[in-house]
């Protein structure tokens, strides 16, 4: 049996449980793995260490959703990949795991760019881009000289390094690795090692720098729904009750019209009859009187929810004939059954019908001054 157990905090990404693979040659069945599992989390280097013939390529491939097993799990992200249907496993073989084989596996009549590239343009990738990246992942094994070689012009650690390439050109969350310096010197393999490590390095910086952003990314998102359920919240809570106050005054001097409301509840538009007006073309006097009709509404609606806040009307009417202003009492009462309203106006006759309280500022004289 085979384990390994991740030692950090970090989430498994990849798990076997109690992985089980047998074969059939006839009426003898050969039992290869017996109840292997393994655990590695993102970012992590995992050695499977065994004798020759005890599974190591055997539990690769079922890891790598290559082959399926006859009992146990292999796990995903918390996926079982077992469960998935034949599409679902090549497209987790295509873009979430990298295979690096012992034999390298290249196309002799290719060149090092475009073995490199295959994985890509099985994605379907556009091809200027796909170049690109395979140029990328062959310089970042050290190989941006040796882009138009073919595989035979190439020395066995330079084709492995190409085979890591084209590994790594969709950048998968999983490298898995069989025996890839079997064919290799010790020197050159090595040099493989300590690619692998050093990649291993760079790119774990690279995926908590990309777990930094994720986190970032989706604390705005929630940023982002916070406010717009907080202005829902605020649509339902303010608007709606001031359209709903706001109706009656309207109707009071515009029969029939209905507002159209914006944020901040600003008037965009008013319907009257079958036409539509957008508040900058109604005249002056018409939209002094739709501004008092909407603060008077929010009053009323303070005014239910029990906060007594006067209302203050500081000149609102001074583009209102006599003829306006007395078609604006019917609202103006109304308001006042409910806040205390304060007109603010040098045209005492034309309120004096309103009736209350009356207060005359005079300016003070040059001498009392």
């Amino acid at each position: 049996m085979c384990s390994g157990m991740s030692d950090d905090l970090r989430p498994a990404l990849l798990v076997g449980e109690e992985l089980e693979k047998e074969y059939r040659s006839g009426p003898e069945v050969v039992r290869v793995l017996r109840g292997a599992s393994v655990t590695i989390a993102a970012g992590e280097f995992v050695a499977l260490l065994g004798a020759s013939g005890v599974g190591k390529s055997t539990l690769l491939h079922l890891l790598g959703g290559l082959d399926r097993p006859t009992a146990g799990r292999v796990l995903f992200q918390g996926e079982d990949i077992a469960a998935w249907p034949e599409t679902g496993l090549a497209r987790y073989r295509r873009r979430d795991v990298g295979f690096v084989f012992q034999f390298y596996n290249l196309l002799g009549d290719m060149s090092a760019l475009e073995n490199a590239m295959i994985p890509a343009l099985i994605e379907r990738k556009p091809v200027r881009e796909v170049r690109e990246l395979a140029a990328a992942a062959l310089a970042e094994v050290g190989l941006a000289d040796r882009l138009n070689h073919l595989p035979g012009e190439l020395s066995g650690g330079e084709q492995q390094r190409v085979a890591i390439a084209r590994a790594l050109i969709n950048r998968p969350k999983v490298i898995l690795a069989d025996e890839p310096t079997g064919n290799l010197d010790p020197k050159t393999s090595e040099v493989i090692y300590d690619l692998f490590l050093r990649l291993q390095a760079e790119r774990g910086l690279a995926e908590r720098e990309l777990t930094r952003l994720e986190g970032h990314i989706a604390s705005l998102q929630l940023l982002r729904d916070t406010i717009k359920a907080s202005l829902q919240e605020g649509r339902q809570r303010y608007y709606e009750p001031v359209r709903r106050h706001l109706s009656p005054f309207l109707h009071d001097l515009f029969p029939g019209a209905e507002l159209a409301l914006g944020e901040g509840f600003k008037v965009e538009t008013l319907r009257r009859a079958d036409r539509v007006e957008g508040f900058e073309r109604l005249s002056d006097g018409t939209r002094e009187q739709i501004a008092v009709l909407v603060r008077l509404a929010m009053g009323v609606m303070l005014a239910e929810r029990g906060q007594s806040v006067p209302i203050i009307l500081d000149d609102a009417l001074v583009y209102s004939d006599d003829d306006r202003i007395q078609r604006m009492f019917d609202a103006l009462n109304r308001a006042a059954r409910h806040q205390q309203v304060i007109v603010l106006t040098c045209r005492t006759r034309a309120f004096a019908i309103l009736g209350g309280r009356a207060l005359t500022i005079r300016a003070a004289s040059a001498s009392a001054a």
